[in-house]
């Protein structure tokens, strides 16, 4: 049992590092590259393929950090009806978690509101050449992908209070 319970922190923390660091990579790295001047002429399509393989990764480690947080926890003896009962807010460790998943769904809403909203405008823009129209699209993704880094990284610092904090 420790042994599954160790591989499924091994994986949180993975997703976590993949999640969180490719937002960061993406801010800075790929967004000035691509808003640069020697890389204007190929920039939508290197932003529009990045974009989908980001979505396909981001997707992924969102799933894996939520089913392996739920396992984690009932790993350690809480199921997630618990947090959600009166009973289990007696003790800093439950509101932590609590508060977690909160953030989580926000998390969630927030890559939802990139790509099922604004990344779908953007291309829409970009594929009837209103190319200027699309460009502040991608500046209220970046927008938004600074917050989604921010926000993961304020689930790293409730991951370590619940595991070395609390």
């Amino acid at each position: 049992m420790r042994f599954l319970y160790l591989f499924d922190v091994y994986v949180h923390l993975l997703s976590a590092v993949i999640l969180v660091g490719g937002g960061l990579f993406h801010l800075m790295f790929i967004g000035p590259i691509l808003r640069g001047p020697d890389y204007q002429s190929v920039a939508g399509k290197i932003g529009a393929f990045v974009a989908k393989r980001w979505m396909i990764v981001r997707w992924h480690c969102l799933t894996l950090l939520t089913v392996t947080g739920f396992l984690a926890l009932w790993y350690r003896g809480i199921s997630p009806l618990d947090l959600f009962r009166g009973a289990t807010y007696s003790n800093s460790y439950a509101h932590i978690a609590v508060t977690k998943i909160v953030v989580v769904i926000l998390a969630v809403a927030l890559n939802a509101f990139i790509d099922f909203s604004l990344a779908k405008e953007m291309r829409r823009l970009m594929s009837e050449g209103r190319m200027e129209e699309a460009k502040t699209y991608g500046a209220r993704i970046q927008a938004v992908v600074r917050v989604i880094v921010v926000v993961g990284l304020i689930l790293v610092m409730l991951g370590l209070l619940l595991t070395r904090g609390v």
